[in-house]
């Protein structure tokens, strides 16, 4: 099974510094302003590269599978723009692949929370150890979102389909260590539509012993790759 999975492409909330997490950007907008558009023109331009990339570049997709919040589906809408194959697939909305949820700090920028909880954001600034914030994931929960997503996968595929996935930068990093067996997430800065590429053999996932460590049924052929915005002037 050949899996693909994408952050979604650059929305006027990354710009602001927002931290949107489970929510769309409508939710915090002002009443007078129009957020429905939540992809910067940037973004739509690489939404449409990627899309055009992957059909000059890669196998084509069986499955779509998208995160249901609006920048996700937007990048998919751009993406299908500059790709016919698919274009033809229905998406798969799956709320695992939604962003973090960040609880209290949803919606405000870094400034905005340390005005709003300061002795909170001065004990996050000060320790590295993971701290409880109302209403928000634990990375424990995410990890456990990951691990119930990538189960899905490879329970309901087989090695014939080809998986293309939007999803979100924070998530990602929790789904792409628990895709490759990782005992803890590793922290990944991931860009605006960067894509990771993977090959698994779908037959032999449960075995033991030398196939579990065979590299011929386990491939990374792509890690948080952005070649495909090499045409692209940066914003």
């Amino acid at each position: 099974m050949r899996l693909l999975l994408m952050r979604h492409a650059q929305c006027h909330s990354n710009l602001e510094g927002r931290m949107l997490g489970a929510s769309n950007a409508a939710e915090f907008a002002p009443q007078n302003e129009n957020s429905e558009d939540e992809l910067t023109h940037q973004g739509k331009a690489q939404a449409l590269a990627l899309g055009t990339w992957l059909a000059q570049h890669r196998y084509p997709p069986t499955h779509l599978y998208s995160s249901p919040l609006r920048r996700a589906h937007q990048t998919w809408e751009w993406i299908q723009q500059s790709n016919k194959i698919a274009a033809k697939l229905e998406i798969i909305s799956d709320r695992s692949l939604i962003e973090i949820n960040q609880g209290i700090f949803t919606g405000l920028t870094w400034p905005e929370a340390q005005q709003r909880h300061p002795q909170l954001c001065n004990a996050l600034e000060q320790s590295l150890d993971w701290q409880p914030i109302a209403g928000a994931e634990s990375p424990l929960d995410c990890r456990r979102r990951a691990h119930s997503m990538v189960s899905h996968w490879i329970g309901q595929h087989d090695n014939e389909d080809c998986l293309w996935v939007v999803s979100h930068g924070g998530f990602l990093a929790h789904l792409v260590s628990e895709l490759l067996g990782c005992d803890r997430t590793w922290g990944c800065a991931i860009l605006p539509t960067g894509l990771f590429e993977f090959e698994l053999d779908l037959s032999r996932s449960s075995q033991e012993q030398d196939n579990r460590f065979n590299t011929a049924l386990w491939k990374i052929n792509r890690f948080n790759s952005t070649e495909h915005l090499a045409g692209l002037i940066p914003s």
